[in-house]
């Protein structure tokens, strides 16, 4: 059936069934029970014929879809190419901008899980700015408000790239903003829950030694979860984290301060990890990570009985907050956190080359002092 299609034909025609449009040769729309999708018909290089879908009924007008099959039919006369589908575009992305192994896999969840279903077969290049909307406002609605900025931010990374590759013209993120406004966290422990968190590491088994090296060296979950032996030199008293694990893509080399030392000399080496994992009848033990950070944080909460919710990242915090008591200046503390964007900007940072690796030194051991005195070490 072919018609000059309308919205009006798009909204009642009953399902199933499949509207050609008299104005735009090979372009229609397919009724079905669930959705009312927009499609373009063309051959590829090969002369076969195929369906290239162009998007939902739901979230682009009749207009919208129109013009971009018109697009379509006159970028594909005019070049030859066939359009590049959007989920071969993502795989490209994810294959060759460099970022961290973690940051590359959190990417591929997002897109696997969100927006590879609801744009996989289009054309990357059909994708309008009322369709991220609508897929970053899903994920708002079902209960993530921060994981949907997390998804806008990859998307608007990915099509910056395909921008820059000449694949697409413009970004349909450009104009729309992150849906949900994050307040930054401000919790840090009080020298009392430090000393409580410290003797609750008791109840947490294999995490005890896991935990306490996280506020010894203020260093991130993930860094110290994975820490692997060959990272580390304890006549040095050093740990280089590899540019591969570290969050912000650069090695960072923590000191180790006697309590560091103590905590990493008593570990036995019977993997490559110093916290590997340990589960019963497994075949890996010892060959990944440890793991259930989750529920060894729920034991812990228990037996430290926080004076408020926190999260294991604010031991950072924590750490920062007595540093600055100590008198420690925000730039050496960034140095011990291995902040890329600290106090140091601009001209400043393009011409100060110190790596102030001495005073971040000097800034752990004030910190063990200071972690001695409160936990009675």
């Amino acid at each position: 059936m072919k018609t000059a299609l309308t919205e009006l034909v798009v909204r009642n025609t009953k399902a199933p069934a499949e509207v050609g449009d008299l104005t735009v040769p090979g372009f229609g729309v397919r009724i079905g029970k669930r959705e009312r999708t927009y499609f373009l018909m063309h051959r590829d290089a090969e002369r076969v014929q195929r369906r290239l879908t162009i998007g939902s009924a739901a979230t682009m007008t009749l207009a919208e879809a129109r013009r971009i099959a018109s697009e379509r039919r006159e970028g594909k006369r005019e070049t030859g190419r066939d359009p590049l589908p959007f989920r071969e575009a993502a795989e490209r992305w994810l294959r060759q901008h460099p970022v961290s192994p973690k940051t590359r896999e959190e990417r591929r969840s997002m897109m696997d899980h969100d927006a590879i279903p609801a744009f996989g077969s289009r054309p990357v290049d059909a994708v309008t700015r009322r369709e991220v909307i609508a897929l970053v406002d899903e994920v708002v609605e079902r209960g993530a408000p921060v994981q949907a900025n997390r998804v806008f931010e990859m998307l608007r990374a990915f099509f910056n790239w395909c921008v820059s590759k000449d694949i697409i013209e413009r970004s349909p993120c450009d104009g729309a903003k992150r849906p949900t406004r994050e307040e930054s966290r401000e919790r840090s422990l009080t020298p009392d829950e430090v000393r409580r968190f410290w003797r609750a590491t008791e109840a947490t088994g294999g995490f005890r030694d896991l935990f306490r090296l996280m506020l010894v060296t203020a260093q991130r979950e993930s860094e110290v979860g994975k820490m692997r032996w060959s990272e580390v030199d304890l006549d040095a008293r050093t740990w280089m984290i590899p540019a591969g694990r570290a969050k912000n893509d650069r090695a960072h080399e923590v000191h180790l301060t006697d309590q560091a030392v103590e905590i990493l000399d008593a570990r036995e080496r019977r993997s490559s990890f110093v916290f590997p994992s340990a589960r019963p009848n497994k075949v890996n033990v010892g060959r990944t990570a440890l793991s259930g950070f989750s529920r060894a944080k729920l034991r812990l909460d228990a037996a430290m009985e926080p004076d408020e919710p926190w999260k294991l990242h604010d031991l950072r915090r924590t750490v920062t907050t007595m540093l600055a008591e100590a008198g420690v200046p925000p730039h050496v503390a960034d140095r011990v956190l291995n902040h890329r964007s600290g106090t140091i900007k601009g001209v400043a940072r393009v011409y100060n080359r110190y790596d102030y690796r001495r005073e971040a030194r000097q800034a752990l051991e004030a910190w063990s002092d200071r972690l001695s005195a409160i936990v009675g070490a």
